[in-house]
């Protein structure tokens, strides 16, 4: 329709262009000329109009597309594509969740206030928890979950606050609304391999470092680096604890030298 209405407004304008040629040059009447520029007029409003009712169109078809705020999974649906619904159809259908998947449970006050007890350390830091999941055959989850939040209430009839976890459900093995038993624990970290990231290299091949063998030999090698801590550096790869890594000379020497070392003493809480 609205193609139709553009080739009506642009017939109008030809014909209006031709009579206001031929009356300029005295062949045709100025009442000729005022009828067609009338006319294109006309077509032209009838154009903005037709393009205000596909606008309106457009809009109100989007309102036929029902998009979900979350990625997860339906369950039954009483309607289908063409079914006509409004505000008193109630749900439409119901979409969970699935990962990651967050765990309820409620915590008494006083098990709360020996939680926190027990997370404080000397020197102010708090020890690191994790949330276990045990399901309801018994074996524990293989994920472990972060504390997210707690109700800022207490429910005065029970005593107690509803605690949330976060939790990967890559395998989709948990499902919502099912009962598990949550386990709060310590999380112990892995150590870590730190060097200091003076003593990394790097060429065409990747990163590399270099070390001294037993035969106070220079050795080149490749390493794979992880998060940065400080003036260190993780490493994830390519070295084990013990080995002598050259942090200062590091131009001097060359792969297969032989060198007098100095070792120096790690920090306290470092392995290197």
């Amino acid at each position: 329709m609205a193609w139709s209405a553009e080739a009506q407004v642009t017939n109008a304008q030809l014909q209006y262009n031709r009579k206001l040629q031929l009356a300029r040059d005295r062949w045709a009447p100025q009442s000729d000329v005022d009828q067609y520029k009338a006319t294109l007029d006309s077509d032209s409003a009838n154009v903005m109009q037709t393009r205000a009712a596909l606008t309106q169109a457009e809009v109100n078809l989007g309102y036929t597309d029902i998009w979900s705020p979350i990625d997860g999974r339906i369950g039954r649906t009483a309607y289908q594509i063409g079914n006509l619904v409004n505000p008193a159809s109630g749900v439409l259908v119901t979409i969970v969740s699935q990962d990651p998947m967050y765990v309820l449970f409620p915590v008494s006050v006083r098990d709360l206030e020996i939680i926190r007890a027990a997370r404080r350390r000397e020197g102010g830091t708090l020890a690191k928890i994790e949330i276990r999941v045990r399901l309801p055959d018994g074996q524990e989850y293989a994920q472990r979950g972060v504390w997210n939040l707690n109700d800022p209430q207490v429910d005065q009839r029970t005593d107690t606050l509803i605690i949330r976890a976060i939790i990967p459900n890559p395998d989709r093995q948990l499902i919502d609304g099912e009962f598990v038993t949550a386990v709060i624990r310590e999380r112990t970290e892995k150590p870590e391999l730190v060097i200091p990231q003076a003593a990394v290299q790097i060429d065409q091949s990747g990163y590399y470092v270099l070390i001294v063998d037993d035969q106070h030999k220079v050795e080149q090698r490749r390493v794979v680096t992880g998060r940065n801590l400080d003036m260190d550096v993780v490493v994830t790869s390519g070295l084990h604890q013990g080995e002598k890594v050259i942090v200062d000379g590091i131009q001097k020497v060359r792969p297969g030298q032989l060198v007098q070392e100095t070792v120096l003493t790690a920090a306290a809480g470092e392995q290197q």
